[in-house]
């Protein structure tokens, strides 16, 4: 399962859970300017999907500016 969730002030804001397969439909759906972008902002698409294929559990961290308010978000595959 991925879980993405948002954060303001510690205080969770959203959380969004989508199948393992959404992993591996964006890794391979998404052009590799997205996925460059993603990999420059923390998000590691390849290094997902190769912790989805051996059963690891995968963990990022980012900060993100969203509408002028500083919030944390964190990807998590388990």
């Amino acid at each position: 399962m991925l879980k993405i969730e948002k954060y303001i002030n510690e205080k969770r804001e959203q959380s969004l859970h989508f199948p393992n397969l959404v992993v591996w439909m964006a890794r391979r759906l998404l052009p590799n300017a997205a996925q460059t972008e993603l990999a420059a902002k923390g998000i590691s698409l390849p290094a997902i999907d190769e912790a989805r294929k051996n059963g690891q559990s995968y963990q990022t961290e980012l900060t993100i500016l969203e509408r002028g308010i500083e919030k944390r978000v964190i990807v998590t595959l388990t």
